[in-house]
C-alpha cells in the first residue's frame, strides 16, 4: 500500500488535494506497520517494570491527550469520568500508556463510522474475582491491597461475539483482517505484572467495555 501510493505520487503528478490524500494513506499505513513491529518486539522481549507512585487519573489524562485530535477526526465523542480524589498507583507509566492507547485504538477501530468512548475510574473496596480465583496466574494482592481502582473503556462499537470474547486475550488471535492479534495479549501481561487484572464485557452489536483493575497505594 505504501509503495503503491508513493509510486502514484511520483508518476502521476497528482493535484494538491490528491497528493494530500495520498500522504494521509501513507501516514496511516506507516502508523499501522509501526504498531505491528512494536507489538512483535514487546511480545518477544517483555520489558521489566520501572514503577513509581502516580495519580492514576493524571496518567490516563496524559495518555489520552495524545489521541484526542485523532478521535475527533474519526467522529468519536470522548467522555472522561474520573473519580476524585485520584487513587495513587505504583506503576510504570510508559507501559500503562501503551495499554491505554491500545485500548483506545481498538475502540476506534470498532467504530468505523464514529461513536462514543467513555473512560472512567472508580474504586473497588475488595479485589476483583479474577484475582481470587485459584487458577489465576497473576499475583494475589488482596492481603496487601484491599482496594483496587477500576479503569473502564466503554465504546459504542460493533461489539464482540461470545466465541471471540473467550479468545480475545490469546496471543495472535484477531478478528481483524489486518490485525496481528498481540495487542490485548500484551496488555494483559502488563496489567498482570502490575498485580492487577483485565476483563471484557461485550455483546455483538451493543458495544464493548474493557476494565482494568490495579491495586491502590493511597489517595491524592
Amino acid at each position: 500500500m505504501i509503495e503503491g501510493t508513493s509510486a502514484y505520487c511520483i508518476k502521476k503528478e497528482p493535484s494538491l488535494d490528491r497528493l494530500r490524500e495520498s500522504f494521509k494513506v501513507i501516514n496511516r499505513n506507516v502508523t499501522h506497520a509501526q504498531k505491528i513491529l512494536n507489538d512483535l518486539l514487546d511480545f518477544a522481549r517483555p520489558k521489566p517494570l520501572k514503577t513509581r507512585p502516580y495519580k492514576i487519573n493524571n496518567v490516563i489524562e496524559r495518555a489520552i491527550s495524545l489521541v484526542t485530535i485523532d478521535l475527533e477526526r474519526c467522529n468519536v465523542t470522548l467522555s472522561m469520568n474520573l473519580c476524585s480524589p485520584s487513587p495513587i498507583v505504583a506503576c510504570d507509566e510508559k507501559q500503562l500508556n501503551q495499554v491505554f492507547l491500545d485500548l483506545v485504538w481498538n475502540a476506534r477501530q470498532a467504530m468505523p463510522n464514529g461513536g462514543s468512548l467513555t473512560i472512567s475510574t472508580s474504586v473497588n473496596s475488595s479485589p476483583p474475582a479474577e484475582l481470587l480465583h485459584p487458577g489465576d496466574t497473576c499475583p494475589k494482592r488482596q492481603e496487601e491491597m484491599q482496594q483496587f481502582v477500576k479503569i473502564s473503556f466503554s465504546d459504542s462499537g460493533v461489539g464482540i461475539d461470545e466465541k471471540s470474547i473467550k479468545k480475545i486475550f490469546e496471543p495472535f488471535y484477531t478478528s481483524k483482517p489486518k490485525g496481528l492479534g498481540l495487542g490485548l495479549s500484551i496488555c494483559k501481561r502488563i496489567i498482570h505484572a502490575h498485580g492487577g487484572t483485565i476483563t471484557v464485557e461485550s455483546k455483538h452489536g451493543e458495544g464493548t467495555t474493557i476494565s482494568i483493575f490495579l491495586p491502590v497505594e493511597s489517595y491524592s
